[in-house]
């Protein structure tokens, strides 16, 4: 089946998408990542960004 693109369900948006990188065993979207790298620690979407990835990695525990 050439031409199809798998998408995955992005860890912060809950998107599924089918570009992105996979930061242990989450997987974050482009667009989601170009959000991340341009968000500075004091801004208040930061704690959201870090808030879904301690979700991912606390799931993973009880998995």
């Amino acid at each position: 089946m050439m031409g199809e693109q798998t998408t995955t369900c992005c860890q912060i948006c809950e998107n599924w998408k089918g570009n992105g990188f996979y930061l242990l065993d989450a997987f974050i979207c482009k667009d989601c990542e170009h959000l991340m790298v341009n968000t500075s620690p004091d801004q208040e979407i930061y704690s959201y960004f870090i808030e879904r990835l301690k979700e991912r990695r606390m799931h993973s525990y009880l998995m």
